[in-house]
This record gives structure tokens, C-alpha cells and sequence, in this order.
């Protein structure tokens, strides 16, 4: 603990630490534990040997600890804390997971009037327990609180989640959020208030606290550990681009220097996870995706309303085994769509693209994209949310090449949002088509994220939990993809790299290391039934009907005069392609092409 000695103006209420030098009483600790046994033995980075280090599993233990900094006291050889703690904010490693949905919730009205107490919550929706140590300002006297249940309380409208508990005639709530606008790590802002205890009355202020979750509380996943394993803090990996991505980190302020712009500009405390140790066994992290794909109709060569769903296992740790472990996150998708399943012509009347500015990815703002630029909607269930919950648009983006191979010609922008759990998750689909046979491939591979001073330049998608992924194209004539032309099987491959092959991988510009992970390659076929009017289905490109329909006139029915010539060449849905066309005018009907620019080749 520091002391920063009496009248110490603007004095951080909690740390500054050396990350790198952690003690058993560092204003600042945070992590994962097989075990919290009672002093002095507790989990802290003086019982590295209690520090769960299995990665993507559910730790039995998990806890935040904080000492408030203290001065001396009014009464020779006493130490008080230099204030009355207001605010603080938590901010998580990125890719643990807390799941709300563990437990059974308690319900303490719409605006949580109620304490968060035996009284009033169900034991089924305890999550854990909170001790809180203070002293009395005046005398020096410190006392130690009994621990009480910290529960599983139903989010007000905003929050993801949200826990309490009832201490000293105090209610605390720890008040989730995700940083979806960056790297999607979880935080939690308390709201601290002073407290009054019988023993040190109104002159008592919270010296300490510890925090400590049952990590496989409810259906045994309320807490998942990173699904990586990227190496371990200092000193064993000093100097690694990796040291701060699995530290945990903390902003304070109090009443006598309140911060009006908290967190922002707040000092951040780290505690880095116990010198020595790491997340391990990325190797036997499961990781079995599926996919299907629905084409919206039984026609061939026909507008598709298509559907694409994507379905990762949950794994549930009915049997409360530490060694358990959840399926790893989706570090990038390729999904390549059944050739001759391409883009309808149709759907570009009327469509209008969304700009990467209206789009708002990377922005705590809401989305401005044109209506005319919706394609579909997409649909996401994660485990830590109720499933519906998280519902949203496809947009066209606006192109950035002319190049159909290169993803940034045809773009799509999608958007899963939840109001209730204020939530946006944003991706930006690259759409590839292949020059030679149209066929389309959609890839999602996210991009650098960077959050808070802990985060690491790492390339992919958000390490964030989902059960399904469904991307809705709209249907009807204008429908933006066509089926394939004929009965099929028709296939789709995809190739998803799990977050757990991350290993040794290094920031943009480097080389990345060996994957021990390999990919995984899900795949799913349909059929089409009949030709659009009923006629059978092709087996064959070639079995396919071909009778284009040709039309021609002219605008002045009068002889040798000039006139305006219309040709109409039009090809059915389930026709074969038109190669080419010779058009052949009448004896005498000709062109004067005096007086006509020609377009430059340059043009």
C-alpha cells in the first residue's frame, strides 16, 4: 500500500503500481485462480502456483482486489485513506467472457429499487462474494466487514449485466459494458458510495476491497479465460508485444478530487498476470463449425433471397471440471458461395451504397446508411445475451476498387445491434468475384483492433462468443443474388480460422509464428427442383433451354428519312447465357456517322 503523506494535493486515490514488480499488498490485482483459499493464502501473484492458466476453460475462482492509498491518520502511527472513493472502472482482458446467462437473474424492479441482498435475491442467482475493509478517519481504527453475496442482477436498460451487492447500509453495483467500438473487451463501472459501519459510524471510509466471482457459478460458464495463448507477462517474456494483453486494468477517482470527465483522462493501474505464468493448451480448444446455406427458392437461375447461417457448439460445463472448455472464437471466415450462385443484374435499380463514413464502424454512433443501400439482415445469438437478442441490417458498401477480385468492388457492411444491451457489433465483408467464373467469396477477416493501453495490434474479427450467425439476403425480383443454374448439389465451402491458432502471431509488419490450430472447413450442399415456370431441372449447363427473344423498330415509319433504331434482346430466367449477338438491319437501312465524336480510348 502507498502513502503519500498528509495534504497531498490531486493524489491518485488508488496506485500508481509497477506492473512488473507485483506484491501480495499492491494497490491493484486482478485474475483467474484454481482455488481462493482464506488468508493468508489467498490467490495473488505471491500463489502463482493458484493462477488458472487454461485457456479457454472456466476458472474456478476469479477476483479484483484494490487498497485505497492512505496518509497519515490524525493519531501518531495511524494511516487513514487519503479519500472517499467515488468511481471505478474496470476494464477486463480482452476475450474473457462473464455470462450473465449462467445463472438464474434477480429481479430487483425496473429501477433497482431494492438491495441486491439474501432478502431479495434467490440464492440459485449468487455469483460471488464481496469483502470490504474500512477505517475510521478520525481514530485510524480499521475494520474488515464479513463477506456478503455479490448476485446476478438484471441489466437496466444499456447494460449487458449487472451485479450487486449490500454492504454497510450501502447498495454497490458493478455496471457491464462491452468496447464495442474498438476490441469488444467487457468493463464495468461502480459507483461507490460512503458508507456508514456501527463500529466507525459516518467518519468511516473503504480502505479495501475483494472481490470474488465463482467463476463456474449457474450451468459452470460463468467465467471463460481468453481463447489464445500468446505468451505470459514479465519477466519471462520481457519486451513481448503480448506482455499487456491479459492484464487487467483500473481507473478510480473520489469525492475530494472528483474527475468530471471520468474515465477519460483518468490514470490507469495494471496487473498483469503472475510473472511466470500464461494461457496454455490452445491445441485441444474445440473448435467444429458448421454451415448452411438456404437459397430462398426451389428455382433455378432465379432472384435468391438467400440465407447463410453459421453454427458454433456451445459446450457447457455441466460437470463443473476446471479442465472443461468452451469452442474458440472466430478469428476469420472465407465462405465461398456455390459457383453459378452470382449477383443479380436486377437488384442494382434503385440500390444506392453506404459509405464508410455513414457506416460509423469504429464509432460510439449510431449508423446513417441509406435505406436503399439494405441488402438483408443478419441475426447473431451469443451465449452472455438472451438469443434474439442481437438483430440488424446488411448494407452495400461503397466500392473502392474496380477490381472484382480484389473484396473492394462489391463490399457489405453488417450491423448486430441490441438497444436493450447497448450493443453494436459492426464487420465489413469483402466480397470477392472470381474474373473467370463469377463465383463470389465473402470474407470476413476483421481488422487491427486497438482499445485501451493493455490492447495489442491483433488482425481479426471480435474475440466475442456467438451460437449462430445468420446473414438474411431480401428476396423478390430486385433480391441481390441469383441461384445457381442448375439441380445441383450445389456447394458451399468456407474456410474459419479459430482465435486459437494465434499463437506467436506478431503485429502488422512482422511474421507471424506457426499455427497450432488448423483451420476448419465446414461445408453444405442444397438442390433446386424445376426451372422457374415449372419445367424440370437441368442436369447440365448445356440441357438448359436457350430461345432469347429479339425485338427491333424504329421511332419514323417514313422511308429514307432518320430515325431512332431500338433493339430488345432479353434472356428468361433459367436461359442459357447469351454469348454474343449479330444483328443484321434491313437492305438499306443504314448509318451516317459524319458529324459523330468517337470516345477516346483514354475515356
Amino acid at each position: 500500500m502507498m502513502a503519500l503523506g498528509a495534504g497531498v494535493a490531486n493524489a491518485q486515490i488508488i496506485g500508481p503500481q509497477d506492473p512488473d514488480d507485483p506484491q501480495v499488498d499492491s494497490p491493484w490485482q486482478a485474475g483467474t485462480c484454481k482455488a481462493d483459499p482464506p488468508p493468508p493464502n489467498q490467490c495473488s501473484v505471491a500463489t502463482p502456483e493458484l493462477f488458472y492458466e487454461e485457456a479457454a476453460g472456466h476458472p474456478p475462482k476469479g477476483f479484483t482486489q484494490f487498497i485505497v492509498n492512505t496518509e497519515d491518520g490524525p493519531l501518531p502511527g495511524t494511516k487513514v485513506p487519503i479519500g472517499d472513493l467515488k468511481t471505478i472502472r474496470v476494464d477486463l482482458p480482452v476475450g474473457l467472457t462473464v455470462n450473465p446467462q449462467a445463472t438464474p437473474q434477480c429481479d430487483l424492479g425496473p429501477e433497482s429499487e431494492e438491495s441486491p441482498d439474501s432478502a431479495n435475491c434467490d440464492p440459485s442467482t449468487q455469483v460471488g462474494v464481496s469483502e470490504v475493509t474500512a477505517t475510521h478517519t478520525d481514530t485510524g481504527v480499521t475494520v474488515t466487514v464479513p463477506p456478503v453475496p455479490v448476485y446476478n442482477v438484471v441489466p437496466k436498460q444499456g447494460e449487458p449485466a449487472r451485479f450487486g451487492f449490500s454492504v454497510a447500509g450501502s447498495d454497490v453495483f458493478l455496471e457491464a459494458d462491452v468496447a464495442w467500438e474498438n476490441d469488444f473487451h467487457e468493463y464495468f463501472t461502480i459507483h461507490v458510495h460512503k458508507i456508514s459501519l456501527p463500529a466507525l459510524g459516518e467518519k468511516a471510509r473503504v480502505a479495501k476491497n475483494r472481490l470474488v466471482f465463482d467463476g463456474m457459478a449457474g450451468d459452470g460458464t460463468f467465467i471463460t479465460t481468453p481463447t489464445t495463448c500468446l505468451g505470459g507477462a514479465p519477466p519471462a517474456t520481457a519486451g513481448s508485444p503480448f506482455e499487456h494483453v491479459y492484464s487487467t486494468w483500473l481507473r478510480a477517482d473520489s469525492y475530494q478530487e472528483e474527475d468530471p470527465n471520468f474515465p477519460n483522462g483518468s490514470n490507469y493501474v495494471e496487473s498483469k498476470i503472475p510473472p511466470g505464468t500464461s494461457p496454455k493448451n490452445c491445441d485441444d480448444i474445440p473448435f467444429d463449425p458448421s454451415i448452411a446455406v438456404d437459397p430462398g427458392t426451389a428455382d433455378t437461375d432465379s432472384p435468391s433471397g438467400a440465407s447463410v447461417t453459421v453454427t458454433l457448439p456451445e459446450i457447457k460445463n455441466l460437470t463443473k471440471d476446471e479442465k472443461s472448455k468452451a469452442t474458440s472464437h472466430v478469428r476469420s471466415a472465407r465462405v465461398a458461395l456455390p459457383q453459378g450462385m452470382g449477383l443479380n443484374p436486377s437488384a442494382a435499380n434503385g440500390l444506392v451504397a453506404c459509405t464508410d463514413e455513414q457506416f460509423n464502424k469504429g464509432k460510439r454512433v449510431a449508423i446513417a446508411c441509406p435505406a436503399d443501400s439494405r441488402v438483408g439482415t443478419v441475426a447473431v445469438n451469443s451465449p452472455p445475451l438472451p438469443d434474439g437478442s442481437l438483430t440488424g441490417s446488411v448494407f452495400v458498401g461503397k466500392p473502392l476498387s474496380a477490381d472484382p477480385d480484389s473484396g473492394n468492388l462489391y463490399r457489405i457492411f453488417v450491423s448486430a445491434e441490441s438497444a436493450r444491451y447497448d450493443i453494436s457489433a459492426r464487420l465489413v465483408g469483402n466480397v470477392r468475384a472470381n474474373p473467370q467464373t463469377g463465383q463470389l467469396t465473402t470474407i470476413f477477416d476483421g481488422e487491427v483492433l486497438s482499445g485501451g493501453p493493455g490492447s495489442v495490434p491483433l488482425k481479426g474479427l471480435p474475440q466475442v462468443p456467438f451460437r449462430t450467425f445468420q446473414l438474411k439476403f431480401n428476396g423478390g425480383p430486385k433480391a441481390p443474388l441469383t441461384s445457381p443454374p442448375t439441380c445441383g448439389p450445389n456447394t458451399t465451402t468456407s474456410t474459419m480460422t479459430p482465435w486459437s491458432s494465434a499463437v506467436g502471431q506478431v503485429p502488422p509488419g512482422g511474421d507471424e509464428g506457426p499455427s497450432t490450430d488448423p483451420p476448419a472447413t465446414p461445408s453444405s450442399a442444397f438442390s433446386l427442383s424445376k426451372l422457374p415456370g415449372g419445367a424440370p431441372c437441368p442436369k447440365t449447363l448445356g440441357a438448359r433451354p436457350f430461345s432469347p427473344a429479339f425485338a427491333a423498330s424504329t421511332s419514323n415509319p417514313q422511308g429514307g428519312a432518320f430515325t431512332e433504331l431500338t433493339v430488345d434482346v432479353a434472356r428468361n430466367d433459367g436461359q442459357q447465357e447469351l454469348k454474343g449477338v449479330d444483328v443484321f438491319l434491313p437492305p438499306g437501312h443504314t448509318a451516317k456517322l459524319a458529324g459523330v465524336t468517337y470516345c477516346p480510348e483514354s475515356a
